[in-house]
């Protein structure tokens, strides 16, 4: 059986699903605490793309709200950042959205 949309039509999650997003939370809670992360393009990405996709919603909608506040103008693409928290959130958040990418 395949589980619904995230999170549309269920507020009930599968493990894998909550695992994730405890992923795509930690990620962007640690990018929220440093500092370079704020004006780099991984973290507007990364925000950007969770405002579009229903992962955004739901519990990480105030992590998201937190995230969003912490943006400053985009001084820089990629520091090359190893590990980086936001692509790290961005990419969990692929796994329970795979249409993520595929937004405008």
């Amino acid at each position: 059986m395949v589980s619904p949309p995230f999170p549309e039509t269920s507020t009930l999650m599968l493990p894998w699903e909550a695992q994730e997003t405890k992923k795509v939370e930690e990620n962007l809670r640690t990018a929220m605490e440093a500092p370079k992360c704020h004006p780099c393009g991984c973290f507007h990405l990364a925000v950007a793309a969770l405002e579009q996709s229903p992962v955004g919603s739901g519990p990480l909608a105030d992590s998201l709200q937190a995230a969003r506040e912490r943006l400053r103008d985009q001084e820089y693409d990629c520091l090359g950042c190893d590990p980086c928290w936001p692509a790290d959130a961005y990419q969990a958040a692929a796994r329970l959205d795979p249409d993520l990418g595929r937004r405008g």
